[in-house]
């Protein structure tokens, strides 16, 4: 680990001061007295300390290097060379991509349509497995394993642990 403060190594800084105030100031919400099983402050709380690790993780972790030049790259920078092949092509890459935004506003319309009818398990697992889908993902089954445990998972989170209540499956009290 090098021992000047790179520039990622100043954002960690920044970050983890912003982390910390977020944690102070989250601690001194006042619960209410009633019986809640979120209060206030569980988000902010939740927030500060994903911050802070995330400063951390930039801190601590190595400096990403910046992409090597290639040779037909310098020479089109460096020359008054007309164009060369390779150059511009990661301009192109960069430009949004159509299909796929629409392709998961379209999927997130279906979702929400039938979120209510099918249940948050049977809406949300599919839906994963095609955002996978329209995201470059090919690995059905691997799709598929991960929609249902993290649809079953976020479902038991929220209804067992935080009593928050989600549509069960219409045909089944899960």
């Amino acid at each position: 680990m090098s021992r000047y403060l790179t520039i990622e190594r100043r954002l960690a800084l920044a970050i983890a001061v912003v982390a910390l105030i977020v944690l102070v100031l989250a601690f001194q919400v006042q619960e209410p007295s009633t019986f809640m099983p979120v209060g206030p402050r569980l988000f902010p709380v939740i927030m500060g300390g994903a911050m802070l690790l995330s400063a951390v993780l930039l801190f601590v972790l190595p400096p990403r290097q910046p992409p090597a030049i290639t040779t037909e790259q310098a020479v089109a920078e460096h020359t008054d060379a007309a164009v060369v092949e390779g150059v511009g092509e990661a301009e192109e890459e960069e430009q949004l991509e159509w299909p796929r935004v629409l392709g998961l506003m379209a999927l997130t319309l279906v979702y929400v349509l039938l979120f209510s009818v099918l249940g948050f398990i049977l809406s949300t697992a599919p839906f994963i497995v095609g955002a996978a889908r329209i995201l470059g993902s090919r690995h059905i089954v691997r799709d598929a394993i991960v929609g249902v445990g993290v649809a079953v998972g976020i479902y038991l989170l929220f209804t067992r642990l935080l009593h928050v209540g989600l549509p069960s499956m219409p045909f089944l009290d899960f």
